[in-house]
């Protein structure tokens, strides 16, 4: 097999063009995942590196390997959906999108909608229309994402999605872009234009509670639980200091008035030993600054944050009450 066909995908026409026989391309280690479109059999480093990943990790990486692959046979007037764009570039979607096996696309209204086997197409009023090209693939705008987006999210999800779009941060997980994808403005522009368009009452809701260096699907979660239920606004990435100046931690979220510093820990901080020593360490200097240093996990925000919310009401309550 060419070298060049050894990538997410190609098609029959243009494997027969460079000269492969018709008895290679029908060879059983080939995948096809779409009619006219071949995929060759991963190598062993991405096996390897599949081999590494939880559960959920690797369906999103093989929806993700799906995605590209429909890339082959994209027409000229045809762009990836959002929930596809999503998946190509890392954004954050809800577990229950890793059951979707579908294609998703997009067409500019006035354009066939046609959905081959294995996909779905949406159409999109011509004066939404934004594209980008990602690694030669093209994508509806960031923007235009997060619009289409909101009929098929709920409103945390819709924000979870929203500080990823405008975080600088490099630590964010799953990511594959470099910088901010978007700013707040651009997305209060696009939601303004898309009205009165599916789902604008919900980005009208979101718009207000985007955050700036967010790092973290959860961190979105935690927040959004807490100042939903009444808790007052929540500072981001908030940096403690010593008396002497030096930097003592960096917290996800902050309650300056009671001196609480929130942090999600995943999994991370569970299985590497000496992240697991740094953050016992970290937390007893938090502490003598007359901070209090609270963790979670995820069984404290999914499926039922309540009794975490409540927990954070009372800790409040005691920490504002002593001081």
């Amino acid at each position: 097999m060419p070298d060049s066909l050894r990538k997410a995908g190609f098609t029959v026409a243009d494997a027969r063009a460079m000269g492969v026989g018709r008895g290679r391309l029908d060879n059983a280690n080939l995948d096809r995942p779409f009619y006219g479109v071949r995929v060759a059999p991963l190598s062993e480093a991405e096996q390897a590196r599949l081999a590494t990943m939880t559960e959920l990790e690797h369906a999103s990486e093989r929806l993700r390997n799906r995605d590209l692959s429909y890339a082959a046979r994209a027409r000229q007037r045809q762009a990836f959906g959002a929930v596809s764009a999503a998946r190509i570039l890392g954004l954050p979607l809800p577990l229950h999108f890793a059951q979707d096996e579908r294609v998703h696309l997009i067409v500019p209204q006035g354009f066939s909608s046609s959905s081959p086997r294995g996909t779905t197409t949406r159409i999109v009023p011509q004066h939404a229309w934004r594209t980008f090209e990602f690694d030669g693939l093209r994508l509806p705008s960031p923007e235009l994402i997060f619009c289409l987006l909101a009929r098929e999210l709920d409103v945390m999800d819709l924000l979870v999605l929203a500080d990823a779009l405008v975080t600088t941060s490099r630590w964010y997980p799953g990511r594959r872009w470099w910088g901010n994808l978007s700013t707040p403005e651009q997305l209060s522009t696009a939601a303004l234009a898309w009205s009165p368009g599916t789902g604008a009452s919900k980005l009208r809701e979101v718009l207000p509670l985007i955050r700036l260096t967010v790092e973290s699907p959860y961190e979105t979660t935690m927040r959004f639980h807490l100042e939903q239920s009444g808790y007052p606004m929540l500072a981001v990435q908030h940096v403690l200091y010593g008396p002497d100046g030096r930097k003592i931690a960096r917290g996800d979220c902050a309650d300056v008035e009671a001196r609480i510093l929130y942090d999600y820990d995943g999994d991370g901080h569970r299985t590497s030993r000496s992240q697991w020593q740094k953050d016992v360490r970290r937390a007893r200097r938090v502490a003598a600054l007359d901070w209090h240093p609270e963790r979670l996990v995820l069984a404290d925000l999914w499926p039922d944050p309540s009794a975490f919310v409540t927990h954070a009401h009372a800790l409040r309550t005691r920490r504002v009450t002593e001081r």
